[in-house]
């Protein structure tokens, strides 16, 4: 599941930050994207598996309020399987805490991954999708400011799961594109400077 879908455009997001190279790493062979994917020091996102379009979050009282929330479907928990199974079967490193934003379709999809592992789901309210109150230019900031303090923690290894909205405001950031993630889709992300005044980013 490494493969984007088609290009999408959106709303302008801030520029990377001073320093910031927005040159994405040469692309490596599946061997060797194993490879340094198992070496750690990535931070791995999922967008969220296939959601029930019947329902949405219109009446949602809260993060906790899952009854009012658009949740994954069965191919959805399908989908959250499969990716639970790459991990296994890969070797990946899994770290103690999985993030994810408020929304229960994204905890859905960390769920497997959480049973088989024993990581913690961890609530992280900047990975959530545009809110209603929010204009482009707020969410691009915040996302950057999602980004920032991410690197600013030192991280070894980071599995965050966010929307179809997020992600590619993301990936504008750190490498100059505007890329969608099919549902349950996944891009990782390496800063080959541990600096964050002075990261280099490259997506696979």
């Amino acid at each position: 599941p490494m493969a984007f879908s088609s290009a999408q455009q959106f709303a302008p997001v801030p520029p990377p930050a001073p320093g910031r190279s927005s040159t994405l790493a040469q692309p490596l062979s599946h061997a060797a994207l194993l490879a340094e994917l198992r070496r750690g020091g990535y931070t791995i996102f999922i967008r969220h598996t296939s959601t029930d379009f019947s329902r949405d979050d219109v009446k949602s009282r809260s993060d906790d309020d899952c009854d009012n929330q658009r949740p994954l479907t069965d191919k959805g928990r399908e989908q959250a399987a499969r990716i639970r199974d790459w991990f296994v079967r890969t070797g990946l490193p899994i770290p103690e805490k999985l993030l994810s934003s408020p929304r229960v379709r994204c905890r859905e999809t960390l769920l497997p991954i959480s049973k088989s592992s024993g990581a913690q789901i961890v609530i992280d309210p900047g990975l959530e999708e545009q809110l209603e109150n929010e204009d482009s230019a707020e969410f691009g900031k915040r996302t950057l400011r999602w980004l920032e303090q991410w690197l600013a923690s030192g991280s070894r290894m980071t599995i965050a799961c966010s929307h179809g909205d997020w992600t590619p405001v993301l990936i504008g950031i750190c490498a100059g594109k505007r890329m969608e993630l099919s549902k349950g889709g996944i891009i990782g992300l390496e800063f080959e400077d541990a600096n964050p005044e002075r990261p280099s980013p490259g997506g696979t």
